[in-house]
Formats: structure tokens, sequence, C-alpha cells
């Protein structure tokens, strides 16, 4: 009771003296706020709101990598609010067919099909639902996901599509943050060149100089920390990152990705390749002489040709020639031979269709929106372009005088006499040796160029971040790209065995090319012969298959070799099988006969389609022990040998002597055969041309 009265009184007197309540009020906040700074300062205030402000930053950081690498690897998402198409054609069983006033169905039935930038997925719950008419407005009125802005009071969003745009709820708009750009980028090479990627960052806070302004009432004035997104890596491998990723859009025909800022040379090789989803040569191109380099030019015709190596030059992009260079800045590496293979291939595919892809991959960025309001937005607009990109438009090709022109590979020579030494003069030279060394050199350049990157990267696995993305999977692809040399190795194997007791050695070796000689003493028995499904063109002749039973029998040794079973030199059996078949496989028929001083100029048959050489494995045609003459041989229970057929796409063709002549070669390309003497190219024969390659009495590969 007394302190009720107390408080009574108090309010009376309050009541009387409003004035001076009002004082000791004050008196007691200013107080009370005095504490407050004594016992937490300024600094600590601003330390922990920016812990907090990183914090809500990096989730935020995080839901757009998931948005990201969903959108790479996963299937595509679908509104959580929207009907999907079950529920519909339940309700459509269930629902008699009554017509709804004011609703349009037909916009009903297509709301669930909402996808790509249409959709925003929420960044601080993951919730995705279709967004605001201006992004769609075919999709209609529901916009879940701004209904979900509106009850969750979450703020920001990203678009699902390739766009990944940052959606902001207060501004009612898209809004733009350079960390956000960089992870985008990150995540694109993460996804598709995982080679070149380095490990994800936090946005950290820390002192830019463009948080220092400068105001005419205040001085020099600071804003504050500013957020920061550093990359753990050299600039070298950014850099390379960055044109891997360009050349990658570039090709795919990805025009609405944000990755890069599209120059109009870019943006015309894009269109064209959206365009033409093949992505094919157009046809075959001419190759300039540049002194006795037709022996070179026959094998590189061939090579370009050569269907994996186009998928993995032109689509997988094993050895980009930029990121290369990128990678190499500041070495003793000058040079690369693939960097002028891979030139090469763009150079031959700029000129078979008509675009100078060299220099739309080498072009600076420029402002997007410069040239995309003149050539996508409005195509068929009468109004006159921007000068500077006068030269662009979208159903005209950039340069159709260039298309079909011959390439000078200039550039190439000069690196292939740097890194082969014998062939370094303008001499005539064998084709089959240049062919090896040649793949023997881009073997050591690519082997570099993987070195650096695997040097100047942070690998995934050894770093600390632990998720389950995608990951896994691309590096494993990552590690079965083959290079050049890999796609022709083989591996074949040297049995030798002992006739007096049979002792069998093995021994494996890697080739690239068979040699098989043409031998006279077996010319006679290839008369008679089968040559497989396909008859010969030639009647009584020698055949590819006949060299190859011939490379693949066994063979008494000359001279006795030692035998560690019977510790004495005993009469032994040769015999080459192939372990291991390459993907493409390279035949050479030997036809200089050196110790004779001439060329042997027999007509060799061989299939245009299904060379079969199941039945040179191991397991089908190796001998399994010798007794004189009647060795026997792995017939495998008599079970049939398997199914591995090669078909021709390339023939290097000599004509001349063993002291001099001429290299030109044969490719195919689609269903037709083609001529290429250098800079001169012409279909072969009538029709596809096949009889007309098979009857050539000089092919050498």
């Amino acid at each position: 009771s007394s302190s009720t009265n107390n408080n009574a009184s108090n309010a009376r007197k309050s009541k009387d003296n409003p004035k001076k309540d009002r004082g000791t009020a004050s008196a007691s906040k200013r107080n009370s706020s005095s504490k407050v700074v004594n016992t937490e300062s300024a600094y600590d205030r601003a330390l922990q709101e920016g812990k907090q402000a990183s914090i809500r930053a990096n989730l935020l950081l995080d839901a757009f990598r998931r948005n990201r690498r969903n959108f790479w690897t996963n299937l595509p998402p679908k509104c959580l609010w929207c009907p999907s198409e079950s529920t519909e054609s339940t309700n459509k069983k269930t629902t008699p067919n009554v017509s709804k006033v004011g609703v349009n169905s037909m916009n009903e039935s297509i709301l669930s099909r909402a996808s790509g930038d249409s959709l925003i997925q929420c960044l601080e719950c993951d919730m995705v639902g279709c967004g605001p008419t201006f992004l769609d407005n075919r999709y209609g009125n529901n916009q879940h996901a701004m209904l979900h802005f509106l009850m969750s009071g979450h703020k920001f969003g990203v678009t699902c599509g390739p766009m990944g745009e940052i959606f902001c709820m207060a501004c009612g708009d898209f809004i733009y943050h350079e960390c956000f750009d960089q992870e985008r980028e990150r995540l694109f090479v993460e996804i598709h060149f995982p080679s070149l990627c380095w490990k994800e960052t936090p946005i950290l806070r820390g002192v830019d100089p463009s948080s220092f302004i400068f105001t005419p009432e205040h001085g020099v004035m600071w804003r504050g920390m500013m957020a920061t997104y550093p990359n753990p890596v050299s600039t070298q491998i950014v850099h390379a990152s960055r044109f891997a990723a360009k050349r990658l859009l570039m090709f795919r025909g990805l025009v609405g990705e944000k990755t890069i800022d599209w120059g109009p040379k870019a943006l015309a090789l894009a269109i064209y390749q959206q365009r033409h989803l093949n992505k094919e040569l157009i046809a075959p191109v001419g190759i300039y002489n540049l002194g006795n380099t037709c022996f070179i030019n026959a094998v590189l015709q061939c090579l370009i040709h050569c269907p994996l190596l186009q998928d993995l030059f032109l689509r997988q992009m094993v050895h980009p020639y930029k990121c290369c260079e990128a990678l190499r800045w500041g070495s003793n590496k000058l040079s690369c031979l693939t960097c002028e293979l891979d030139k090469l291939f763009l150079e031959y595919y700029g000129s078979s269709i008509g675009i100078d892809v060299i220099a739309a991959s080498e072009e600076q960025r420029v402002p997007s929106e410069a040239f995309f309001s003149n050539t996508i937005d409005n195509p068929n607009s009468t109004s006159k372009p921007n000068s500077s990109f006068a030269g662009l438009t979208c159903n005209k090709k950039q340069h159709p005088e260039y298309r079909g022109h011959p390439i000078v590979p200039s550039s190439l020579l000069a690196e292939i006499w740097k890194n082969i030494r014998s062939i370094a003069r303008n001499d005539q030279h064998d084709s089959q040796e240049f062919f090896q060394a040649f793949l023997d050199s881009l073997e050591t350049h690519t082997l570099f160029y993987q070195k650096l990157a695997r040097e100047m990267r942070q690998v995934y696995y050894q770093s600390e971040i632990k998720h389950s993305t995608p990951f896994e999977l691309a590096q494993s692809k990552v590690a079965e790209i083959d290079s050049v040399k890999k796609i022709f190795t083989g591996i074949l194997r040297s049995t030798l065995v002992c006739e007096k007791c049979g002792c069998k050695r093995i021994q494996s070796e890697p080739f690239t090319n068979i040699s098989l000689p043409l031998a006279k003493e077996f010319q006679a028995s290839a008369s008679t012969a089968e040559t497989g499904s396909r008859s010969s063109p030639r009647k009584g002749k020698i055949s590819v298959e006949i060299c190859l039973e011939h490379f693949t029998l066994p063979e008494v040794l000359t001279d006795p070799v030692h035998c560690p079973s019977c510790s004495t030199k005993t009469r032994t059996i040769k015999q080459h099988t192939f372990s291991k078949l390459p993907k493409v496989l390279c035949l050479h028929l030997k036809r200089f006969d050196a110790a004779g001083s001439n060329k042997i100029n027999e007509f060799v048959s061989f299939p245009a389609l299904g060379l079969d050489l199941g039945s040179y494995l191991p397991h089908w045609s190796e001998i399994i022990q010798g007794h004189g003459e009647d060795e026997t041989r792995n017939s495998n229970g008599g079970a049939d040998s398997p199914k591995v057929l090669y078909d021709l796409f390339g023939i290097v063709n000599h004509k001349g002597s063993l002291n001099q002549g001429h290299y030109m070669c044969r490719v195919k390309f689609g269903e037709h055969w083609y001529n290429c003497n250098d800079s001169f190219v012409s279909k072969a024969g009538e029709g596809t041309g096949e009889n007309d390659v098979r009857q050539s009495d000089d092919a050498y590969m």
C-alpha cells in the first residue's frame, strides 16, 4: 500500500509539473546512453554489424551458387505454386467442363510452363516462383515470386535462366553487383572448364579506393567498408578462363549469356552458330604450299577432317590458344605448337563459313547495349545502325568474299621448323616421318600447358570447401579428354615363343601408325584371298587386309634368341598383335624400298567402310605354343572375334619416285570425297567419289 501511495503521489507531481518530469526523463535517458557507450564502443558495434552483413551477403552468394549450378547441370526448376501437368490433368477429369466468367482458361493451362528467366528463386529461402509480368507476360499475372516476397519479407531473388540476374523487391527491378558478376563468371568456368577454375571464396569487407569521395562542403570523406570478392589465383588464370568462356559461348551460340560482353564479330559468329547447330565445316578449303611443304599440307588436311579432332578443338576446346598464351605469359616458353594447330582449326573453320573466327576470339570487350538494340531486338529495323557496327547484320555473313579462301600456315610452319629440326628446311621430306614427329611434339606442348594450368590454379579436391555439386563428374570428364596423340595411340603386343620349351615372353609398346610392308612373296596369294564384304575394285592385287594378315602372322627369327627357361639361345617365333586398338587408325604402306633404291607402285585395295581389326586381338590370333612349323594359334574355342570396324576418312597419296615426288590427299566430308592438292580443292570423281578414291594406285597413308 505504501508503494501504491508513492506512485500515486509521483503521478500527481508529474501532472502538476510536466516540464520537470520531462527533464528527469531526458536526464535518465542520457545516463543510460552514457552507460551503453561505456560498455560497448562505436567501433565494436560497427565491427559486429560488419560481421553480420558479411554473413548475410555470403548466405545470398551461396544461394546464388546453387541457382547457377542447378541451371547448368540439373533439370529446369518449376514454380512451386503453379499447378503441375499431373494436377491439371486430374482437375480436368474431376471438374465438369463449365466456363468461368472473367478467367482466361488458356492462360491457366500454361501457368505451370513458366521456365528460364521467367522464374525467380528467392536467395533467402530457395523458393522458386513465376516472376513479375515484365519478365514474360505470356505466363499470366499470378506473380507467385512477388507474392512470396510480400508474405515473407524477403528482398532478393535471382532468375533461373541463362541471364541469372539479381532482383530486388525493395527496388522492384534488377540490380547489379560486381561480386555476384564475378561469381557468375567463376561458376560458368567451374562447370565447363574445371581445369581452369579456382575454389570459391567468401565476400570480404575491405577498404577500396572508390570508397573515398571528395565533396566541396566536407572535403575528402570515407564511405565506409566496401564488399570485395578477391580471386585467390593469379590474373593469368583468370584471363585464361575468360578467354575459354568467351570461345565456348560463341561456338555454342549462347547469345543471351551475360558471362561476357559481346563484340560485333563475336556476336556474328554466335548468331551463325545458333542457326547452324551442326557446327561442322561447310566444305574443305585449300592450304598454300610455302615451298616443298606438300607433305605437311597433306597430313594437316587429314588431321583437320578427322571427326574426333574437330570435336576436340572446336567443341571441347582441349587447348584454347588464348588460354595457353595467358598461362605462358612471363615464362621462358614463348610459343606453342598445339596453339598454332588450334589457330589452324579456327582459321580453317572461319574460311569455310566466311567469318573471321580469330578476330572474333581476340576482340576486346565493348558495351553490349551499343549493338544489341540494332541486331537482336529489331533486326528488321529501317533505322541506320551505329556506324561502328554497320558491318554487322543477322541475315548476312560478315566476310562472304573470304569464304573458301585458302589458308596460309606461315606461323604453324615456323613453329614446326622450330620444334622438329629434322625438317627445318625447304627440302622434300616423308609425310609419315613428319606425322610421327608432329604428334610427339604436340604431346610435349600439350603436357606443358596442362602442367601450367595445374600449377597455377587451386584445385578443388585440395581445398577445404565441402559441397555436393556435379564438380566430381565434371572433373572426371576433364580427366578423360584426349590429346591429339592419344587419339592415334594404340598398343602393339610383341610375343616371343621358344620352339624348344614353349616359353612365351610378351612385350608391349605404344604406336601411332602401323607400317605395312608390301612384300612380293605374298602378292601371289593376295590374288585369291578374300578382302572382306566389300569387293575390291581391282581383282588379283594386294589389299590392306592381306597386309594386316601377314603383319600379324608368326615368323621364325633368323638368329637364335636367348631363352630364360632353357638358359641358351634357341630358335624363336615372333608375332605381332594389337593389345589395344586406337580410336583413329593410321596405316602406312611402305612403298619406299631404300635397299633397292626404288618405289613400289603396286596397287593396294582398301575398303571405304568396315575395316575389321577384331580378329587381330591377342585373344583370337596369338600363338599358344610353337613346335617346328605347326605352331598352334589361339582360336578361343571356335568363338567369333569381336567386330572392331574402322571407316575411312582420309588418304595421303604420293606421286613420283623415291628421290622426288609430290604429296596430295583425299578427304571425306559428309558423304562426298574431295581432292586436296595444296591450295586447290575439287570433288573426286562422280557421285560421292568413293569409287575414284578406291581406285587410286598411289595411296601412301
